[in-house]
C-alpha cells in the first residue's frame, strides 16, 4: 500500500484533532488523526460509487412504497365497496 506524506500547519492539525475528537465521540470511535484522515480519503474515493448505488436503492425503496401504497388504495376502496349503498 502506497505511503503519503503531507506537510500541514500547526494550527491545522490542532483543528483536524478536534474535528477528529468530535468524529469520535458521535460514532463511539477512538481514531487518531492519521486514521481519520486515511478513512475520509477512502470515503472520497468511494463517494462516486457509493453514491449511485444509494440511488439505485432509494429508487428501489420509492418503487415498493408506491406498490405498497397502491395496494392499501385499491384495499381501502374494495372495503368502501363491500359497505351498504346509499
Amino acid at each position: 500500500m502506497p505511503i503519503f506524506e503531507i506537510d500541514l500547519p500547526a494550527k491545522a492539525v490542532a483543528q483536524l484533532e478536534d474535528v477528529v475528537e468530535g468524529f469520535n465521540v458521535q460514532t463511539g470511535q477512538d481514531l487518531k488523526l492519521a486514521e481519520w484522515l486515511s478513512l475520509h480519503l477512502k470515503e472520497l474515493a468511494i463517494g462516486k460509487q457509493l453514491g449511485a448505488e444509494a440511488n439505485t436503492i432509494k429508487g428501489d425503496v420509492d418503487a415498493e412504497v408506491n406498490r405498497r401504497i397502491a395496494t392499501r388504495r385499491r384495499e381501502l376502496i374494495g372495503e368502501l365497496d363491500k359497505g351498504d349503498a346509499v
